[in-house]
């Protein structure tokens, strides 16, 4: 059948290859073409001839490419947003707001001879003399986008990067060039000014600025305190020390493992020999995480909801968010209600302390900046 494509077919680059057409989906070609070729039921099936716009065709399936449905496929996801990207509907929606935001713009073009342009442009594109003597240099301004002044030199580099035709047959006319040029200057202006033009972005950064200012603030005033001022945190903990209490706690090595093979090869071999479990551990170190500390019982994995006693190996618990797999290996236990010392206790001490500095910030906020509530107005909203 090669043969026979590369000898009749008058598609050139498909006859080329013997016949043999790349994939292809839904949408790519008439559908009636689509339609005889998607009713092939088997590999090696032929089609009888049938016709299109472009002339009869045979054709013979020799494969079927299956819909990848994984999401998380990222080669599949990227090819999607690439043609979805390069789509006609997806251009023709960008020229859509493009023609839109252009009509917004003030371009305000400045006196010059066209003709006295073209003959500089020439010469200097070309690098030949002068035709004919010029006013313009390359200062000259030819126009403005808001506040953005373009001039000769501008639309000298544009035109020595983008005169010629795509398909290579020649430079395009002066005034498709000098058109072009006026059209990217306008979205590259829109591009670096969009808040100017669309209201959900202008909002949006807005809210970035705010939230950055907002987040500055409370770095100085409450979060880098809190942090750094060793002297109030060590106070603060000595002033609240009956909050920072243990729950009944136990020393553990909790094994956090990528997967769930790892979880029970590991799981099985530190059940046999839990003293060894740093070496077992190490032995895994691509695929397994150890930490060692002390820990309330509820946060100790515990699939099974064993009471916790020292040299239990508890039964692996699965994270359904992320498919890892951990349990902890418990070394001994302590009762509730044991006081934390102050470097136990300190990331607490630190949140609380944070808290703290907050509400007396605000107490001061609302001392300088007192809120009066329009009752009237409010009931009204909250109806």
């Amino acid at each position: 059948m090669a043969k026979l494509a590369a000898q009749f077919s008058n598609d050139y680059v498909s006859a080329a290859s013997g016949g043999v057409i790349p994939d292809f989906g839904v949408g790519q070609y008439e559908p009636d073409f689509e339609k005889a070729v998607f009713s092939l039921a088997v590999n090696g099936e032929i089609s009888k001839p049938f016709l299109t716009s472009h002339g009869y065709h045979i054709v013979k399936r020799i494969g079927v490419v299956p819909v990848v449905t994984d999401a998380k496929n990222k080669a599949n996801m990227d090819e999607l947003k690439a043609k979805v990207s390069g789509s006609d509907r997806m251009q023709f929606a960008k020229n859509l707001v493009m023609e839109r935001a252009v009509k917004q713009m003030k371009i305000v073009k400045f006196p010059y001879s066209e003709k006295e342009l073209m003959i500089l442009s020439d010469s200097l594109l070309d690098r030949k003399p002068l035709t004919s003597p010029v006013s313009l240099t390359k200062t000259t301004p030819l126009f403005s986008i808001g506040d953005q002044l373009y001039t000769v030199n501008d639309y000298i580099n544009y035109a020595q990067a983008w005169r010629f035709k795509p398909d290579g047959t020649g430079a395009k006319p002066y005034q498709q060039v000098i058109d072009e040029f006026t059209r990217r200057q306008a979205e590259e202006y829109y591009r670096s000014h969009l808040e100017d033009f669309n209201s959900d972005f202008r909002y949006q950064m807005n809210e970035f600025k705010d939230c950055n200012l907002f987040f500055e603030i409370m770095q100085q005033e409450v979060w880098g305190k809190a942090q750094n001022d060793t002297t109030a945190l060590e106070a603060y903990y000595e002033k609240n020390k009956n909050r920072y209490n243990w729950k009944q706690s136990a020393d553990a090595v909790i094994f956090f493992c990528g997967d769930e093979s790892t979880a029970k090869a590991l799981y099985e071999q530190v059940k046999k020999n839990p003293k060894a479990w740093k070496e077992l551990s190490d032995a895994l170190a691509e695929k397994v995480v150890a930490d060692s500390s002390r820990y309330e019982f509820e946060q100790i994995p515990n699939a099974a909801k064993t009471p916790l006693q020292a040299g239990l190996v508890t039964s692996p618990l699965k994270n359904k968010t992320d498919g890892s797999v951990s349990f902890a290996y418990i070394l001994k236990t302590y009762p509730a209600n044991m006081q934390r010392s102050y470097s136990e206790a300190k990331g607490l001490v630190i949140s609380d302390y944070q808290g703290e500095l907050e509400k007396q910030w605000v107490v001061e906020l609302k001392k300088k900046y007192p809120v009066k509530i329009d009752e009237k107005v409010f009931q009204q909203i909250s109806k």
